[in-house]
């Protein structure tokens, strides 16, 4: 039987298909694959981190905005109590924990406060005695309270400054203070 130079590559070809074995290409589809995927899983963490602070911020300054209204219609005072070790608030005999990943904490070498960054800060409250007292007159504690992710990747800030006017501000750290709406 005469053999033409293309049926020897066809036999030659089947005998490398039956090796065990992965092929370069195999692998390296593989690997791209992998890499692919780590592209989209590793930024969404470091997002849904981010947010996760930020919904807890936004969840404590409209929980603060209750407690000043609740204040003004009930005429009672209402305070706010914060546990920056159990990572945790309390009102009205409601204990809320901070979420999943969210500390009071802050970045180091972080200059505070917000509004106007000239020092180290050095503690997650500056609430005297770590509450929030907001007033049946209308005003509220004055102080900042900082909050950060458990990587120490983000940070956020809320604020009420000293005034008659009562006024919460929200912050986030992008290495400087920038306000949010």
């Amino acid at each position: 039987m005469r053999y033409f130079p293309w049926q020897r590559l066809k036999s030659r070809a089947n005998e490398i298909i039956k090796q065990p074995g992965y092929t370069l290409i195999e692998m390296a589809l593989v690997l791209a694959l992998l890499a692919f995927l780590m592209m989209l899983v590793l930024p969404q963490s470091k997002f849904s981190r981010n947010m996760n602070v930020r919904a807890e911020l936004e969840t404590m300054h409209t929980l603060i905005t209750s407690l000043h209204y609740r204040a003004l219609a009930t005429a009672q005072d209402q305070e706010l109590f914060l546990d920056p070790e159990h990572h945790c608030y309390s009102y009205n005999k409601t204990i809320h924990a901070l979420g999943s990943g969210v500390t009071f904490g802050f970045l180091p070498g972080t200059q505070g406060p917000p509004s106007k960054p000239l020092h180290p800060v050095t503690q997650p409250l500056s609430f005297v005695h770590q509450k929030i007292i907001c007033s049946a007159q209308g005003t509220l504690s004055s102080g900042v309270l900082y909050l950060t992710d458990a990587h120490k990747e983000c940070m956020y800030a809320l604020t009420i400054p000293v005034g008659e006017v009562a006024g919460i501000k929200k912050y986030r750290f992008d290495n400087q203070w920038v306000a949010l709406p």
